[in-house]
This record gives C-alpha cells, sequence and structure tokens, in this order.
C-alpha cells in the first residue's frame, strides 16, 4: 500500500494553509492509523514530493508499526532554506522578507518553520528510504540533499540522482527511471 501525499491547500486536499509538512504528518499519521485499525492493513510506505517528503519524514519519525518505508522526492532540510532559496531566485532581498514569511507562517498557519525541521528528524527514522532528487532543483540545493541524506539514521536508505526534471517534475522526465525504481525499493 502506498500513500502519495497531497498537502493541505494543495492538490486534491483540503484546506486554506499548507503547513510545510508539519500539521501534514500528524494527518497522514491518523489517516494510516485509522486504516490499519479498521483493516487491518500493515503494509503502507508513503511517497512524499516537496512539502509530502517532510511529511513522510515526520510520519516516520513517530516510528509507527505499519510503517514499512518512506519515498521522499526533493527533500529538504528545512522550509525557512527553501523560502531563502526561492526568494534568491527571484533576485529579490531575503532580509527581512524571508523572516517576515516565516513569521507570517508561525501567526497565519500556526506552524514554526525555524523549530520543525526534516534534517532533525531524519536522525530518527530506522525504515527503509529512498530518496528520489533532482540535479536540476531550484528549490533545493544538491548540497541540501546530500546533507539530509547523510543525516538519515536509517539502515535501508538509498539516494537516486537524476540528470533532469525541475522541482516536483522528476517522474515527468524520467519515467521509467523513476518508477522502476520506486517499484524495486518496494519490492526489495
Amino acid at each position: 500500500n502506498v500513500i502519495v501525499v497531497d498537502p493541505r491547500a494543495c492538490g486534491l486536499s483540503e484546506g486554506k494553509y499548507t503547513t510545510a509538512g508539519i500539521k501534514e504528518g500528524e494527518d497522514a499519521a491518523l489517516w494510516l492509523g485509522y486504516i490499519n485499525k479498521k483493516y487491518g492493513i500493515s503494509n503502507f510506505y508513503i511517497h512524499g514530493i516537496c512539502a509530502g517528503s517532510a511529511e513522510a519524514v515526520y510520519v516516520a519519525a513517530e516510528k509507527p508499526s505499519y510503517l514499512k518505508g518512506i519515498i521522499l522526492e526533493g527533500p529538504y532540510s528545512s522550509f525557512y532554506k527553501v523560502i531563502l532559496m526561492r526568494t534568491r531566485l527571484q533576485k529579490k532581498p531575503t532580509f527581512p522578507v524571508c523572516l517576515q514569511m516565516a513569521l507570517l507562517y508561525r501567526k497565519i498557519a500556526g506552524v514554526d518553520v525555524f523549530g520543525h525541521k526534516p534534517i532533525e528528524y531524519v536522525t530518527k527514522i530506522d525504515v527503509p528510504v529512498l530518496f528520489l532528487c533532482g540535479k536540476e532543483d531550484k528549490s533545493n540545493s544538491p548540497k541540501d540533499f546530500t546533507k539530509i541524506y547523510d543525516a538519515c539514521s536509517s539502515k535501508q536508505k538509498k539516494f537516486v540522482w537524476f540528470e533532469h526534471g525541475a522541482h516536483s517534475h522528476l517522474r515527468i522526465v524520467n519515467r521509467e527511471k523513476y518508477d522502476s525504481e520506486v517499484i524495486d525499493f518496494i519490492n526489495g
């Protein structure tokens, strides 16, 4: 069983604000717990893209017995770093704009992007982890991908680089390799 995550206020999910995977992680844990309890299914993988990867990390760090692995596409070490990178890409000043954005995130969405960093939570993961990262990703740096991979405490982890594909678009231009890596990971 695979759960593909649409964070709050994104894709097909409801909600007014996305919370960078923080509250979405709580949502996913509730969904999986409910399905596990009601239907006895105990073999879940979470496949998260961008903020969905943070969500998967937050769930895996809680070590639910029904979680068998996580697939992270374009994971970030800190959402605040993503805000900084995206602001720089637009050639806008990062100070005080990014700090104000983070503070507004806290006030409006109710989450602390400084206090919740996926890189701190990957140190608690013991399920298998597949990292899918693109060299053309402009929202996260390859150095950041490597940092979060190195920090991950899972004994079964795999890192896959894709030469082409922008942030959250790896599968669009790498369908065969992408699907093969995911299938092999789940069947492994």
